[in-house]
């Protein structure tokens, strides 16, 4: 519960949907019913996925995964791999080689590249 123009509010209600007999994550839904625009609870959707996916349903594919079972695409996230594509890559022990992750705040966008290598950041605006 939080609070909003002085009353008390539910800020998240999440449904967390799967793959049917699995254990993958599908989707998370925030039923909380927040105005997008606010800065209330902390499960956002990229604006991009906000665009193309204005609204989820249960059967809504968020996340892919590759035959090990690594994520490889998180669409509420605007991951690309080393190449510059959408989603994660891994190398051949199952590790992603590095990932670029954008993070909007406020009117301006960071970018930060992560080597799994030496676990710093490569790059950061």
């Amino acid at each position: 519960m939080g609070a909003k123009l002085n009353t008390i509010t539910q800020i998240d209600n999440l449904v967390y949907n799967y793959m049917l007999n699995s254990n993958k994550l599908l989707n998370v839904i925030d039923d909380a019913k927040n105005d997008p625009v606010s800065k209330l609870g902390d499960f956002r959707q990229s604006p991009l996925y906000q665009q193309t996916t204005p609204t989820k349903t249960a059967g809504t594919i968020d996340y892919t995964y590759d035959p090990n079972g690594n994520l490889v695409q998180d669409y509420n996230k605007d991951i690309i791999d080393a190449n510059g594509n959408a989603g994660i890559t891994y190398n051949y022990l199952n590790l992603p080689p590095w990932m670029v992750s954008h993070h909007p705040q406020a009117s301006r966008v960071l970018q930060q590249q992560v080597s799994s290598i030496s676990q710093l950041p490569l790059a950061q605006e």
